[in-house]
């Protein structure tokens, strides 16, 4: 069975490589495909020097994971960033990743005040997909 820690590990790597943070694993999981990351996001951190938000804004870090993890897995993945550097008093983001039963599962069990905001940010995502597909659909002429 393939690891998926090593190809973690690496993309964490690159992504710091690129400026876009520091990052590590909490909690990987290669039968399940879910896996757990924190770190500092450099636009988190920019974001807070300016005026701290009250909600998590690194979505654009959450679907490389999510898409990485899709990728290795070869099933649907998503991610859910539950805390965020941007926000007052947090100190570093935590993106949970994997099967949105599992994604929630884990919610309940180590943030269950989050859980109903994942499953709207969770519905969110999967609206958009919705409509990425129908406009891909489209026939487009000139």
């Amino acid at each position: 069975m393939k690891s998926l820690t090593p190809v973690v590990k690496i993309s964490c790597e690159v992504l710091t490589m690129f400026g876009f943070g520091t990052f590590r694993t909490v909690k990987v999981d290669d039968r399940d495909g879910f896996m757990v990351l924190a770190g500092k996001s450099t636009l988190a951190l920019d974001i807070k020097s300016d005026k701290p938000n009250k909600e998590p804004i690194d979505f654009m870090l959450g679907g490389l994971f999510a898409g990485a993890l899709q990728y290795y897995t070869k099933a649907p993945m998503y991610a859910v960033e539950t805390m965020c550097a941007a926000q007052k008093d947090v100190q570093e983001c935590i993106w949970v990743m994997g099967s949105r039963k599992n994604i929630l599962r884990y919610i309940q069990e180590f943030s269950p005040d989050k859980v109903d905001w994942a499953d709207k940010v969770l519905d969110e995502v999967e609206e958009v997909e919705k409509e990425l597909e129908r406009i891909g659909d489209k026939k487009w002429t000139i």
